[in-house]
């Protein structure tokens, strides 16, 4: 997986927020899979992977809807940490 910024972990969170909150901690360690395989083939083949992006985050995350940018209130940290453990 490419390096992680924090714009990366936004467009993540902000993706997994249109989701009902049961469902974060599988989609979340689904973007994480998905984004390691694209990390992968990009390094192999050297392109970019059509469906998972180029092994960021963000572009693994650019072809999904996403909740509009927001405050850090709680339900966008619970989010975030859920997206941090899949990140473990």
């Amino acid at each position: 997986m490419r390096p992680i910024h924090v714009t990366d972990l936004d467009a993540a969170v902000r993706a997994l927020l249109i989701n009902p909150e049961d469902d974060w901690p599988k989609l979340a360690q689904g973007l994480v899979h998905n984004t390691r395989a694209a990390d992968r083939y990009r390094k192999r083949l050297r392109k970019v992977h059509s469906s998972f992006g180029n092994g960021s985050l963000s572009s693994g995350v650019s072809r999904m809807g996403k909740a509009p940018p927001q405050a850090c209130d709680a339900r966008y940290r619970r989010c975030l940490l859920e997206l941090l453990m899949a990140l473990k």
